[in-house]
C-alpha cells in the first residue's frame, strides 16, 4: 500500500499523498483529482485504470467508469450514489453490490 504516489502536471511531477486524495474524476483524456481542502490536480493522458494501480491503496474504489473514490472519505450513501462532504458521485448499478460488501453495509 503506498502512502504518496508522485502525478505527472505539466512537465513536472507533483506528490499527492493518498490520504488527502477525496475523489478523481476521468474526462476524457484527462483526469483530475480531487484533495482535501478543495485543492485539485488536473492530469492529462493518465486513464483512471492506471491511476488506481498507481495508488495501489485498498481504500480506492472505481465506483463508476468516471470516478474512482476514497471510501475512508464517504459519508453518505443513496439511491443516486455516495456523498463525499457534499459532492454526489453516481455509483453504477454493476458496482453497487460490490461498494456495500466492501462497505460492510
Amino acid at each position: 500500500m503506498r502512502k504518496s504516489v508522485f502525478i505527472k502536471k505539466k512537465g513536472e511531477y507533483t506528490r499527492v499523498n493518498s490520504d488527502e486524495v477525496r475523489y478523481i474524476k476521468s474526462d476524457g483524456d484527462y483526469s483530475t483529482i480531487h484533495l482535501e481542502g478543495g485543492r485539485s490536480i488536473l492530469t492529462s493522458r493518465t486513464p483512471l485504470k492506471d491511476l488506481i494501480t498507481l495508488f495501489d491503496n485498498p481504500t480506492f474504489f472505481r465506483v463508476h467508469k468516471s470516478y474512482i473514490v476514497n471510501i475512508e472519505k464517504i459519508n453518505r450513501i443513496n439511491a443516486d450514489g455516495v456523498f463525499i462532504d457534499d459532492q454526489l458521485i453516481p455509483v453504477s448499478t454493476t458496482k453497487k453490490k460490490m461498494l456495500t460488501e466492501r462497505l460492510k453495509i
